[in-house]
């Protein structure tokens, strides 16, 4: 009887060693998951207020919504200079020259603000990029972190630059000068209902053609109120390509950080990463 009593506490103590091992085995991957929910949300965190002071710097003091006003002001002199020497060369043929001349300075104050426009393309992309450092590294010491069974290394930041698909410019149509409208509207640079010039190239018709007028896309004004920078879905930013020259007007940020566990069997490195991204504030309205 006293043997038989033994062997049963001695099942019952190999009972509840085995049950206490599994709900130790349990509670640590609870807090397993449990830590990479935690450290996936912040890291998310960190990348949207990272990508929101990249996209404010964008269009600081509407540098972006004046240089598209500036470049819509040059085409228009470019066409109505090619019309005028046109029209004088048909008519009063004395003045061929002077008109020639007018024609050659219209031209050249175009390429002037485009050589313009490239570097002011290059002071926002570095401000922005600066911008999204300085936001990173404030916080870049509280994300490499030792939780109790993982361990999140530094994560890397990466940034992007682009637009947000189906986003005009600022820049309308041209009132006073219909038959430029009608060639813009007639080639499909503006957008259907409120005749906005679409993003990037706008040719002109004719011999003029490959002068380059460049409209970056921003968000117009709308009842003498601008936009502001904020955030949008990661599935409608577009990175421009090596070879596109407009002014960008979004950015994305992409962080990726090496995740391995800690003392945890079976566990290998693995990488986390989150992006988000965010449209710059639109132009700032006229004031009387």
């Amino acid at each position: 009887m006293k043997r038989s009593n033994r062997n049963a506490s001695g099942n019952i103590l190999v009972l509840m060693s085995l049950s206490a091992s599994s709900f130790i085995l349990v509670a640590l991957l609870s807090m397993s998951y449990a830590s990479l929910i935690f450290v996936n949300n912040y890291l998310q965190s960190t990348a949207d207020s990272v990508t929101l002071f990249g996209a404010a710097k964008l269009n600081i003091g509407d540098r972006a919504g004046q240089m598209n006003t500036l470049v819509k002001r040059c085409r228009q002199l470019a066409f109505d200079s090619r019309e005028k020497c046109t029209m004088t060369a048909n008519r009063y043929p004395q003045l061929s020259n002077l008109a020639n001349e007018l024609m050659d300075e219209a031209q050249f104050a175009a390429s002037d603000v485009e050589s313009q426009r490239i570097h002011l393309r290059e002071v926002m992309i570095n401000e922005s990029t600066q911008a999204m450092k300085e936001a990173f590294q404030e916080r870049a010491g509280q994300l490499e972190c030792n939780l109790p069974f993982m361990t999140l290394s530094q994560p890397e930041l990466n940034c992007k630059f682009g637009e947000i698909k189906d986003v005009s410019s600022n820049v309308t149509e041209t009132e006073f000068m219909q038959k430029l409208a009608e060639s813009d509207r007639g080639s499909g640079l503006l957008t259907p209902l409120s005749a906005h010039f679409k993003g990037g190239r706008a040719a002109l018709p004719g011999a003029d053609g490959q002068m380059p007028f460049d409209f970056s896309p921003l968000p117009a004004s709308v009842n003498g109120h601008n936009a502001l920078a904020h955030l949008t879905s990661i599935d409608v930013f577009r990175e421009f390509a090596f070879d596109e020259s407009e002014l960008p007007s979004a950015c994305s940020v992409k962080l990726t950080a090496a995740v391995s566990g800690n003392r945890l069997p079976g566990t290998k490195e693995t990488e986390m990463t989150v992006a988000a991204s965010a449209i710059t504030a639109g132009e700032l309205p006229l004031t009387e």
